[in-house]
């Protein structure tokens, strides 16, 4: 009797390794996770700005991948593209801009998030 409860118990740790943690369906909803519309519209949001980025001129555009995709400070941006920093903020400044209005035009608005910031 023992041995038949010890390969009773074998086969249903094995079967949890190969099926994964079982879980209720009505106790899955405190499970974290992605919310689908999120992902959506955050994709959506993503399509309008590399679309509107492929439209500013090319040394805008050198300017905003160097600062806002890149990470690097308008100094070493500068030093990269060969350029006076009062330029980087300069062509900065004017990409910002025509970004947002560009985004504005097509009638796409940033998600507000529920602390009041923006994404």
């Amino acid at each position: 009797m023992y041995r038949i409860a010890q390969n009773l118990w074998f086969d249903r740790m094995r079967s949890q390794k190969v099926r994964g943690e079982v879980v209720d369906v009505d106790t899955a909803l405190d499970l974290a996770g992605s919310d689908g519309r999120d992902v959506t519209e955050n994709r959506l949001t993503l399509q309008v700005v590399a679309k509107s980025i492929s439209k500013l001129p090319p040394d805008q555009q050198l300017v905003i991948a160097h600062v806002c995709i890149d990470g690097l400070s308008y100094k070493d941006a500068a030093d990269a593209l060969g350029i006076p920093i009062g330029t980087v903020m300069s062509r900065l400044a004017r990409a910002r801009k025509a970004l947002h209005e560009a985004i504005s035009a097509t009638g796409e608005r940033p998600a507000v998030l529920a602390d009041g910031g923006t994404r």
